[in-house]
């Protein structure tokens, strides 16, 4: 967004934040123009690209392990974003399919406020290694690498079909510029385009 800013600083940025489902409604009633969220997206009046990958990965107090419950308790204290947040989803399938013993979830605002919680004992999370290297307090905590179905992830840039703006197309050409010239896949090919539909793996 820096350099989208600095290439096109004749326009006016508004950012907001909030969860993959809320954002993702907000594009498609057309109060964004365009969000970056955890993908892929299956809506046909939504079209996209990724922008970049991300891995996650769970994060434990030290010496915890996210498979067994801590001593003197039934199970981890587990701090997610709101329902909606995609990244909880992640963590409740892969908590569901590894039955790691939980007592309790709580939500959290901040990965900051997560992290601080996980450090001091609290409880276990899960966040992207990216997001995670940059916290205060990130050598405090233990990181655990989790199956790839559940760590791969990629975030997205979406639009509506009907409302590719020169800003938008602004933008989707400023990550063609970050990742090196090469052209992300579309989920919906542009006419006058020649990306072909996109079938990610993970």
């Amino acid at each position: 967004l820096a350099a989208y800013h600095q290439a096109y600083p004749q326009v006016a940025l508004s950012l907001v934040t909030g969860t993959s489902g809320e954002i993702i409604d907000s594009v498609r009633a057309g109060r964004l123009a365009a969000a970056l969220v955890d993908g892929p997206i299956d809506f046909d009046d939504l079209n996209g690209c990724i922008s970049y990958r991300e891995r996650m990965v769970v994060i434990t107090p030290p010496g915890e392990s996210p498979l067994e419950a801590p001593a003197g308790r039934s199970g981890h204290t587990v701090f997610a974003f709101r329902p909606s947040c995609s990244y909880r989803q992640r963590l409740q399938a892969w908590i569901k399919q590894m039955n790691v013993p939980v007592a309790n979830t709580l939500e959290i605002q901040s990965y900051h406020s997560m992290m601080a919680c996980v450090a001091s004992g609290a409880g276990i999370a899960m966040v992207p290694r990216s997001v995670l290297e940059q916290l205060p307090g990130h050598e405090r905590v233990n990181i655990h690498e989790i199956p790839d179905e559940f760590a791969d992830t990629a975030t997205w840039l979406i639009w509506r079909r009907d409302a590719f703006s020169p800003n938008v197309r602004a933008l989707k050409e400023q990550i063609i510029v970050q990742n090196d010239g090469v052209v992300p896949l579309l989920k919906h090919p542009l006419a006058g385009e020649h990306d072909p539909v996109l079938h990610p793996t993970y």
